[in-house]
């Protein structure tokens, strides 16, 4: 049979396993691998942390938990801006906030070894009043397209962003930028080898802020949307965008509907192409928002889950087409008398004295404001034309 080492090259590895073997457990040998049994050195720790919910209101207890590693034993230094209390040196601290935006977090740890610090975009608070009216039309052409809160789980390049490159109607709307331009000759492990590899499963939010929907008796959500795969056959479009709402400012969450498959897809295939919608590749979505219906702060999110071949999607106008009503029984409670009814070119409203500190406001049944006045000390009766 062929040999794999000659008589000499045995004989070497021999003498060296008889030599050098006991020198690995000589006492220095020991000590500079760490296996003499002494302590092990402290490590200074390695700063982190999460939140215990990611949405709150204006005055919501909100826990966050140290997820610090690296070490057993260190001290915390949590710093709050614009919360009730600033700072604490708990390991799970609870806090309030005094404002509505995205909170500024910091933890800081420490222990004889030396100390690190981490600073996150870690809550959003909400404002604990509405912000909306359901006669509120979001285009995405002016600053309220801000108020839209835009969350991005993994923090990559692919969010939601307003763009003013395609819209069903003005000149802007939101876009998901699912769509990379990839270099077909990347490798492993290259961010472009594997882009659309990985492109599958990450999740995307586009939250709104609170809508006053404590007058809507039914109705639908609308908005417009369009929306291309690079998929090549209907099985590969596995991407969804599903709609939630929530009443306890992001507490919990209602689904409320889900667009797949083919009704998602509004332009077909790109192939690999960048999507950017033409006028025909727009479609409205509705969703029943009954369930919500006579609540005064309610939040909506369109939630997307890509599948590894997503292009962009696009989102515009989102509108309600709500029937809005009073109660008979809140009109009564508040001794308002409204005559004549019907009325045409005018109308007369009795009620209580006032202080002077009151507005009237008057809202036709789609939710949009028809009439505001500010009422006079000690009036009874107001003439509306």
């Amino acid at each position: 049979l062929p040999q794999m080492f000659t008589t000499e090259q045995a004989s070497y590895m021999r003498d060296q396993l008889l030599t050098g073997r006991p020198l690995l457990s000589v006492p220095s040998n020991l000590a500079f691998t760490g296996t003499d049994g002494s302590p092990a050195p402290e490590c200074s720790p390695m700063a982190d942390f999460h939140a215990g919910r990611t949405f709150a209101c204006v005055g919501d207890n909100v826990q966050f938990f140290d997820d610090s590693y690296r070490a057993n034993n260190y001290t915390y230094n949590w710093s709050f801006p614009d919360a009730t209390p600033s700072s604490s040196t708990d390991a799970d601290p609870n806090v309030t906030f005094n404002s509505p935006g995205w909170k500024e977090v910091t933890l800081t740890v420490s222990n004889a070894a030396g100390q690190t610090t981490v600073t996150k975009q870690a809550v959003h608070i909400s404002p604990n009043w509405a912000v909306f009216q359901p006669d509120h039309v979001e285009s995405f052409e002016n600053e309220t397209g801000y108020y839209w809160r835009r969350e991005n789980l993994l923090d990559n390049e692919q969010k939601f962003t307003i763009e003013g490159i395609a819209a069903s109607e003005g000149g802007s709307s939101v876009r998901l930028n699912n769509w990379k331009n990839v270099d077909p000759s990347a490798q492993i492990p290259s961010d472009d080898f594997w882009y659309y590899n990985r492109l599958g499963g990450r999740v995307d939010r586009l939250v709104s802020p609170p809508y006053d929907m404590s007058l809507v008796q039914s109705g639908q959500l609308l908005f417009d949307y369009a929306y291309a795969t690079n998929a090549a056959f209907p099985d590969d479009i596995t991407e969804e965008l599903r709609i939630w709402v929530s009443t306890n400012c992001g507490v919990s969450w209602s689904p409320r509907g889900t667009i797949n498959d083919g009704d998602l897809v509004t332009a077909g295939g790109v192939g690999g192409q960048q999507f950017i919608p033409d006028a025909g590749d727009w479609v409205t979505g509705d969703i029943n928002v009954g369930t919500v219906s006579g609540n005064d702060h309610v939040m909506f999110m369109f939630e997307f889950t890509s599948g590894d071949l997503s292009n962009n999607l696009y989102i515009d106008n989102i509108r309600f087409d709500a029937v809005v009503s009073v109660d008979e029984n809140q009109v009564r409670a508040t001794n308002l008398n409204v005559y004549p009814n019907p009325a045409n070119e005018r109308l007369f409203i009795e009620l209580p004295a006032v202080n002077g500190d009151e507005t009237l406001m008057i809202y036709n049944a789609s939710g949009q404001l028809v009439y505001e006045s500010a009422a006079e000390a000690n009036v009874t009766k107001m003439e509306v034309e």
